[in-house]
């Protein structure tokens, strides 16, 4: 039997929505087709009937723990790479990096009047300069 090389392993944990790497929650279709946990609530937002992209069946199992420890075991990316974000590490450690990322979307401190901006922290002293100085204290 022949080796799996991790690029064979990269290629089969590819979302057909995203084309990024499957992250958790990992949810098949009723086929077996995975999609990742963020591709699938965008597409719950977007639509009450959501179903697969390469068979159109329905998402009615679990989560696939199985893809989410390949996952965990993984050296994987900061999904906010395309923003700038260098970051990579296993798997079960990219949540915490994700939730704190400099590179991910935060709301604006002004949200509670109405004001709906959403970019990375590294924009969001130039939004509110821009938008709001001096009525918005950044410490």
């Amino acid at each position: 039997m022949a080796a799996v090389n991790k690029a064979q392993i990269m290629a089969a944990m590819e979302c057909p929505v995203c084309y990024d790497i499957l992250r958790p929650p990992i949810h098949p279709c009723n086929q077996g087709h995975p999609i990742c946990g963020d591709c699938r609530q965008q597409m719950e937002r977007l639509s009450q009937n959501v179903c697969c992209p390469l068979c159109r069946s329905g998402y009615s199992l679990p989560p696939s723990h199985i893809l989410e420890a390949i996952y965990n075991s993984l050296r994987v990316s900061c999904k906010f790479n395309s923003g700038g974000c260098r970051h990579v590490c296993w798997g079960k450690d990219m949540k915490i990096h994700e939730q704190k990322c400099k590179f991910g979307p935060r709301t604006c401190p002004r949200r509670n009047v109405g004001c709906m901006w959403i970019g990375p922290l590294t924009m969001l002293a130039k939004h509110c300069i821009e938008n709001h100085c001096p009525s918005v204290n950044l410490n």
